[in-house]
Formats: C-alpha cells, sequence, structure tokens
C-alpha cells in the first residue's frame, strides 16, 4: 500500500514559470534510512503576502541609460544588490521589456553578462542567473541571510567610489545599507515592488489543514521570511490552540525567520534551513524526520 504523500504548506506565492521548492520536493521524497517506505511530499501554496511590481520605469530608465555599464563614470553603479525573488521577477519584468526593443537587445545582454549581482542564497542566484547573468559574476550564494551578505560586500566591493543600487521590496529589514553606509560604501535603494497581506490566507489555511488531516502522522508549514512569519503567526497560534495541530511541524527557511517565529509563538520550529535554498530545507525536513521514523 502505498503511504499517503506529507502535506508540505508553504506559506508563499508561487514562483512563476517554475517554483524551485516545490520542483525539488516533487522530484525527491523522503527515503528512510532505515529501509522504510518511500514517502512522496505534498507541496501546497498557501500565499501569505501578495506582491505587486511598482517603479518599473525607474528601473527601465537605470538600464536603458547606461548606468550599470562598467565603464561608467558619472551616475553610475557598481553593482547590483537582489536578494529576493519577487526582486528577481521585477527584474526580468523590465528586462524583457526592454528586450523587445531590438536595438537595445544585444546592449542588454552585454550588460547582463558583465554587471555584479549580489544575492542572498542559491536560489536566488539560479534565477539571476537565468536572466542572462554571467554565473561568475553573481556572488552571495553562499550567504544565508543579510547580515552575511552585508559583511562579504564590505570584504569583497571594489568599486568604493560608485554606489551599489539594492532593489528592495516596500517592506524590508535595514541591515544590509546600513553595514554598507558604515563601512562607506554608498547603496542606493529602488523599491520595485510592494507588499500587502494575502486576506484570503486565514480561510485557504484553515481549509488545507483540514484537507490535509488525514494524510499520514506528520504535516510540516514553511515559513519563508520574517514578514511572512509576522503574517501568519495569529494564525498559526489559532492552529495550535484550536487541537488541530499535534502533527504540524514548522519549518524557518532561515535564523532571522526562525528568531522572528520563536519570539511571537512561544516556540523553536522544529528546524531552520542551514541554507535558504530547496536543498537546505529538504536536508532539514527529512534530517528532522529520520530522527523520528
Amino acid at each position: 500500500m502505498t503511504p499517503s504523500p506529507i502535506p508540505l504548506l508553504l506559506l508563499k506565492t508561487r514562483s512563476n514559470p517554475t517554483d524551485p521548492y516545490e520542483a525539488h520536493f516533487s522530484q525527491n521524497p523522503f527515503r528512510p534510512a532505515n529501509g522504510g517506505p518511500v514517502v512522496p511530499f505534498q507541496p501546497i501554496f498557501v500565499p501569505v503576502l501578495q506582491h505587486r511590481h511598482i517603479n518599473l520605469d525607474s528601473l527601465e530608465s537605470v538600464i536603458t541609460s547606461g548606468r550599470l555599464e562598467q565603464d561608467t563614470e558619472a551616475g553610475g553603479y557598481g553593482a547590483l544588490i537582489v536578494t529576493s525573488q519577487r526582486a528577481v521577477e521585477a527584474l526580468g519584468a523590465v528586462l524583457d521589456r526592454v528586450k523587445e526593443n531590438s536595438t537595445w537587445e544585444a546592449k542588454v545582454t552585454s550588460l547582463l553578462a558583465n554587471t555584479i549581482v549580489y544575492v542572498v542564497g542559491p536560489a536566488t542566484a539560479s534565477a539571476i542567473t537565468k536572466l542572462g547573468s554571467t554565473a561568475s559574476n553573481v556572488l552571495g550564494a553562499e550567504c544565508g541571510n543579510g547580515e552575511v551578505l552585508s559583511k562579504f560586500i564590505v570584504s569583497s566591493y571594489n568599486k568604493p567610489q560608485k554606489p551599489i543600487l539594492f532593489l528592495v521590496g516596500e517592506i524590508r529589514r535595514d541591515i544590509i545599507p546600513k553595514t554598507l553606509r558604515a563601512a562607506s560604501i554608498g547603496v542606493e535603494e529602488m523599491v520595485i515592488y510592494e507588499t500587502t497581506v494575502e486576506e484570503s490566507f486565514r480561510e485557504k489555511f484553515t481549509q488545507v489543514v483540514k484537507e490535509t488531516d488525514g494524510n499520514g502522522s506528520m504535516r510540516w508549514i514553511c515559513v519563508f521570511s520574517p514578514s511572512g512569519a509576522d503574517v501568519a503567526v495569529d494564525v498559526l497560534k489559532e492552529h495550535w490552540a484550536s487541537g488541530n495541530g499535534s502533527k504540524s511541524c514548522i519549518a524557518a527557511i532561515g535564523p532571522t525567520t526562525e528568531k522572528c517565529l520563536e519570539d511571537a509563538l512561544d516556540r523553536k520550529p522544529e528546524v531552520t534551513a542551514r541554507k535558504p535554498s530547496p536543498e537546505g530545507l529538504l536536508e532539514a525536513i527529512t534530517g528532522f524526520m529520520e530522527t523520528q521514523s
């Protein structure tokens, strides 16, 4: 008899065209070391936040004016910082729009190949590379959070006369710009997406919990950002208070999200990914499951 799949509630919006977490967990079932039956994961998206691109004309202007070109002296940037999938998507939307003009296509291709881009984690690094950036110019894949990335930039950035352009969302923490400015590295933040609470989150979460109650003995709730944690905590508190949380385990994508959850819920997530990536999250979850099998 085939075991019931393990529900994996991903508290995030599905990335397009392919979500790396959905793909990785769908392709890598839990294989117990003791030879027990292989159990597939069942990824289910329960968006906590919704995102909308803004100020794309401003970003397009930066690209088409040549301010990211390496030989630009006045008013140019020395690098980009992109730390979220939503920022990658916004950048991709602008690049697609610019490339529709055949005059710009070759120039944008060259620009992408030569621009230094700082990222947080391998998932964002992979997404930026798929846009056309040269892999060797995409730096920070090993950095698990903004604090680590900011220190890495301070130690490696070699164009202190030029500021760095940081593509951000409306809701963000200020650890990166604070650290860079303290080290006399200029940074300009450009807000290219806004974030609002997904109004249907509570209803969708309750529905998915009800639908997955009969699926095996374990359910995973995966939280992907401090802002997502802030929104989700009230619903998660109700989940445990209702008595429906006995088989639910929480996975945090990184230490900052872990701390937000621990402070708000007064309980530590069962696991925290060592790297903010599909591979890191799978490793954390399956490692915990091995201890329970």
